[in-house]
């Protein structure tokens, strides 16, 4: 349903009236609408004042000459008059437009002047119109029906209503039904309410087509109180059967193995058809079957489906029908559409070759048959092939196998005719093997081979057994009957045994056996040699197999071993010899050495020599010959090794100890096989058991396989802190050389070792060369030297003294670069060793020349400048200047200091612009002048600027005209009362006349018509037109009438003449008066 838009407010330009017709405007119900009044100054002059009427009842009263705007009576607060004078229009405007406002509008103007040909009176018809409040599409039981939507689905041939209806509408709507463009007739009604609004409806019936597919259907609201029609609108979704059915694929025949395509298309459906496919009667129902629908542009489905398969042979001859139904079809209960297709299939020979398995001897003739079924049936060609292999037919050896004679006969066969026969037939549709083979099997004597497992080469060590095979290399049947076995060439044994019976009671050790097996079992050197067989079949006795021998591997004899020289010492060198007697088969022999029970990996030869002896040798040595055959027993030794004195740890080359420590002691280790002794020596003197300042504690321990180490003695020097002198150490006279000395064992000498021992105490005593460095910003401060007392050696780094200080130099001399202010402070020395740390302080004095800034300020209640310096050092100095002149003014005199800051009491008296200028000065330099601009003393009005100076004045300029204009207002008001009091009224001259007064009907006696009458062209005029104005519509009302007293201008005018005429009578009738009121 297309949306009713809100009220807007129409403007309605009136038609020109022709021969007093009336002007006619319409408005939308809730619209504001404009009723217009023309307006004609240029032939009638200014307009005075527009009185609106409907039927006869006054609503609205303008002038805008006395300032009156009154609406009046029912609707009022709605309503407005707008005017703008010397326009050509004035306009009533009604805001939000009621049904009830319809109605037939007068305006009635007054002009100041009365002028001929002026219209006075226009009429006015305003129409009311009401949009239809709702437009909408109603079914057969009446229910709404949404806009824009869909209406069914219906099948074809259902019969359906609808009824559009248009409520609350003014003036009652027409209403057109729509096929597309095509208009259908409905039955119309309608019904009127209150105030001429009403509803319209319009009902239409129809049956259902084919054609009535997706037709819209409109229906088109009309009225006058819309700008366009309003349109809502239903699209018909029609259900319709199939109405046609085309199977297509297969135009004759077709050929096994091909892929056939059938294709079942189904048009004019509505829902999609359903397609089913059958195999004669039974339906297919596999994945060979694709369906598919599209939408065709009358809105109807073309249902695509495709049967998809390979054809054989037993789809010939097949019937193939497609079906095709839908919704329509089914509620109907019609037959679905259908079509049916008959396949021919032509397929190559399927071929069956018999007998499938025939054993004969050699020389003997076979037959091979070869059986087919096939469409064509007429065969091309004819093959035969054995073990896959194609077979040239030659008439010596074949008969048969062509077209005419499709079986094979194989004549005198040989072992060379043994295999799998099959037959190749082919017909104009293809070629095609037979799914079967024949076998040929043709007996012949058997030709052996020797085999042993395991391989022909064994262990006499392992004593294991051997299993001799005799294979059949070729033969048939290849299962041997009776076996013969050679072992160098002589017969060994034949199987099974000749003397086997059926007798239970004889042994049957050899009867029961498989003959082409020979087992050998414990197989030692002696079974070593040649071996040979030959078998026999049911054909007969083969020849002998070629020969294979058996090769026994054994292990070479006991080994020896000896090693040279015969006394061994650490790290000389020792060579063992390894020898055997018998080197075993095969001759290949090689040499494992063990130490202990550690195989050594890299001696593998007779002989090995150790070119340096470790404690490692100190041990069993164990040589054993191999070979392929195995190990022979082994051969071991045990070596001794001996080791010279020799120390494990040495003493430091340097021992320190702290002087107080409670605890010092000193010790060294010695290697030496046999064990030796151990003495100690202070600057080259025994310390014997006798010096209570010292105690030895003497360990013994053992070798250490770990390390090699031999065995060894570790030995403690103590000093027993409690004997010297106030149990501590003194730095000079206790720093000696310590030696831990061996004595020898018989394989080598004594070995020393020596200690420098010193007393080590933490830094002491630091300085620092210069405790303040002066230096001034930019340039390099001197160096400072840091020195401090300490053993051992003290190490130095330097630090700001922060609170996060950071070492930025080490080395005990500060150099610093050139510095700035911000590098001043503390430095801090730190000297420290392993024992401890102590510091000291030198301080960086950064000076710099002043920097100066001038601010203005009081000193004692004057004003003053202040020279304010940043300085060090802080003894600063101060001098002022005034720019651009050379000696020093009488106004500068007055200059006092206070530390860092110079006050400069300005002079009251001094009027000039000057700049001052200030230099602070201290033993570094003079600083950068500062400056400061001073205005001098002048009156308010100079210290302004141009801006300010004239925004004073236009304020000063405003205030003046202002007040000038209210003076000419007030005069001019003054004037104008005083003028009214002089002009008298049209009613106090007819009293001098001697006309009748009558304060009854006095127009100014009502205050509320005053301010209007007052304001009337004539009012104040001595001398009134002198005739009446038209007297020909005397009889009229005019628009300018007060019905309260009758005519104020025009119709005042013309009986003012009348009374003119009646002067003798000097008297008026009391409705004549009424009426020039």
């Amino acid at each position: 349903m297309s949306a009713i838009s809100e009220p807007t407010t129409i403007f309605f330009i009136p038609r020109e009236p022709v021969n007093g017709a009336s002007d006619e405007v319409r408005a939308q119900a809730g619209a504001p609408v404009s009723l217009p009044c023309r307006v004609d100054t240029a032939q009638c002059g200014e307009l005075h004042s527009v009185k609106w009427y409907r039927d006869n009842h006054r609503v609205f009263v303008f002038s805008h000459v006395a300032n009156i705007r009154r609406p009046e009576g029912e609707g009022s607060d709605r309503m407005d008059v707008e005017y703008t004078p010397n326009s050509s229009v004035s306009n009533l405007h009604i805001k939000d437009v009621e049904v009830t406002d319809e109605g037939l509008y007068k305006c009635e103007k007054t002009y100041l002047e009365v002028r001929e040909n002026c219209d006075v009176v226009q009429v006015i018809k305003l129409r009311t119109l009401v949009r239809p409040q709702a437009v909408r599409i109603l079914g057969r039981d009446g229910s709404a029906l949404g806009n824009a939507t869909t209406l069914g689905p219906f099948n074809e041939g259902t019969e359906i209503e609808l009824e559009c209806e248009a409520a609350g509408a003014k003036p009652v709507p027409q209403i057109t039904w729509y096929n597309g463009s095509n208009i259908i007739e409905g039955v119309y009604s309608s019904e009127d309410g209150k105030h001429g609004v009403g509803t319209a409806r319009s009902k239409l019936r129809l049956t259902l087509q084919r054609g009535d597919l997706f037709t819209v259907y409109k229906c088109v609201v009309e009225s006058d109180a819309l700008d366009e029609p309003i349109v809502s609108w239903l699209k018909a979704d029609v259900h319709v059967r199939p109405t046609k059915l085309e199977l297509t694929g297969v135009r004759s025949y077709v050929v096994q193995g091909t892929n056939v395509l059938l294709h079942c298309n189904v048009f004019g459906a509505r829902p999609e058809a359903h397609v089913t496919w059958y195999n004669g009667s039974e339906p297919i129902t596999s994945d060979s079957v694709q369906s598919s629908a599209v939408i065709s542009d009358d809105g109807t489905y073309i249902t695509s489906s495709e049967l998809v398969f390979t054809s054989s042979r037993f789809e010939n001859g097949q019937t193939l029908t497609c079906e095709a139904e839908n919704k329509v079809l089914k509620e109907q209960m019609e037959r679905p559409l259908h079509q049916k297709l008959k396949l021919e299939v032509l397929y190559p020979p399927i071929v069956t070759v018999s007998p499938e398995n025939v054993t004969v001897n050699e020389s003997q003739d076979v037959t091979f048959l070869c059986s087919y079924v096939a469409n064509p049936a007429k065969l091309l060609s004819v093959s035969w092939y054995k073990n896959d292999q194609i077979l040239t037919l030659n008439e010596e050896h074949y008969e048969g196998g062509t077209v005419d004679n499709p079986p094979l006969i194989i004549k005198n066969v040989t072992r060379d005719d043994m295999g799998d026969y099959h037959c190749v037939l082919k017909n104009s549709v293809g070629s095609q093997a037979s799914w079967n083979y024949a076998g040929l099997n043709v007996l012949f004597k058997p030709v052996v081979e020797l085999r042993m497992v395991p391989s022909n080469i064994v262990k006499a060590l392992d004593r294991i057994n051997v299993t001799m095979f005799c294979d059949v290399a070729s033969g048939n049947p290849d299962t041997l009957l009776r076996v013969r076995w050679y072992m160098n060439e002589d017969i060994l044994k034949e199987l099974p045994d000749e003397n086997c019976t059926n007798d239970i009671n004889s042994d049957r050790t050899f009867c029961d056996l498989d003959p082409s097996r020979l087992l050998l079992e414990d197989v030692a050197i002696d079974f070593a040699g040649n071996y040979s067989c030959s078998g026999m079949n049911e054909a007969g006795w083969g020849p002998v197999s070629d020969e294979t021998e058996l090769i026994v591997y054994y292990p070479p004899s006991q080994a020896l071993v000896r090693y040279e020289p015969s006394r061994v010492i650490k790290k000389s060198s020792v060579t063992l010899y390894c020898s055997v007697d018998d080197p075993g088969k095969p001759e290949n022999t090689q040499y494992m050495w063990l130490r202990g029970n550690h195989v050594v990996r890299n001696a593998t030869n007779a002989k090995w020599t150790i070119p340096q002896v470790t404690f490692e040798a100190d041990s069993n040595f164990t040589c054993i010959a191999y070979n392929e055959g195995g190990q022979s027993p082994p051969g071991t030794v045990n070596i001794e090794v001996l080791a010279p004195p020799a120390f494990i740890v040495t003493l430091q080359p340097y021992t320190g100890a702290l002087m107080n420590s409670k605890n010092i002691s000193i010790s060294c280790r010695v290697e030496c096989s046999p064990l030796c002794s151990v003495t100690w020596l202070k600057n080259g003197r025994i310390i014997d058991d006798h010096n209570h300042l010292y105690y030895v504690n003497n360990t013994r321990y053992p070798p250490d396989l770990r390390t090699y180490d031999f065995e060894s003695i570790q030995s403690v020097l103590n000093w027993n802190m409690s004997a010297w002198p106030n149990e501590q150490l003194d730095r000079i006279n206790d720093n000696a050389n310590y030696t831990c000395q061996s004595s020898s064992n018989g394989v080598g000498q004594g070995v020393t070792s020596t200690t420098l021992f010193a007393v080590e105490y933490p830094p002491e005593n630091i300085t620092v060369s210069t405790k303040k460095v002066s230096v001034v910003e930019n340039h390099i401060p001197q160096r400072v030297i840091c020195s401090a007392k300490a053993h051992p050696e003290v190490s130095y780094t330097w630090h700001r003294d922060t609170p996060t200080p950071e070492t930025f130099s080490k080395g005990n001399a500060l150099m610093l670069g050139a510095v700035s202010r911000t590098t001043a402070g503390n430095y801090v020395c730190k000297a420290f060793n392993r024992h401890g740390s102590t510091t000291d302080k030198t301080y960086l004095n950064v000076m710099y020349k002043p920097e100066c800034v001038i601010t203005q300020t009081e000193y004692n209640g004057n004003p003053a400048l202040v020279c304010t310096a940043h300085a060090n050092p802080r003894e600063v100095t101060f001098t002022w200047r005034v720019k651009g002149m050379n000696e020093t003014p009488e106004d500068m005199r007055s200059v006092e200091q206070q530390g860092l800051k110079s006050f400069l009491l300005l002079d009251s008296s001094v009027d000039t612009f000057r700049t001052y200028v200030c230099y602070a000065n201290n033993t570094v330099d003079v600083s950068v002048p500062c400056e400061r601009d001073v205005a001098g003393t002048i009156a308010w009005w100079k210290r302004l600027d141009n801006d300010n100076l004239l925004i004073i004045i236009a304020i000063v300029v405003g205030i003046v005209v202002c007040v000038i204009i209210v003076c000419i207002i007030i005069i001019i008001v003054c004037r104008r009362k005083r003028a009214n009091n002089k002009s008298p009224s049209p009613l106090n001259t007819a009293d001098k006349n001697g006309n009748p007064t009558g304060n009854a009907t006095d127009p100014v006696a009502d205050p509320e018509n005053k301010t209007l009458y007052e304001n009337l062209p004539f009012h104040g005029m001595q001398n009134p037109p002198n005739k009446p104005y038209r007297p020909e519509f005397s009889d009229l009302d005019y628009a300018d009438v007060d019905y309260h007293y009758g005519p104020i201008n025009y119709k005042a005018a013309s009986v003012y003449a009348q009374m003119k005429k009646n002067k003798k009578t000097n008297k008026l009738q009391d409705s004549e008066y009424d009426d020039l009121l």
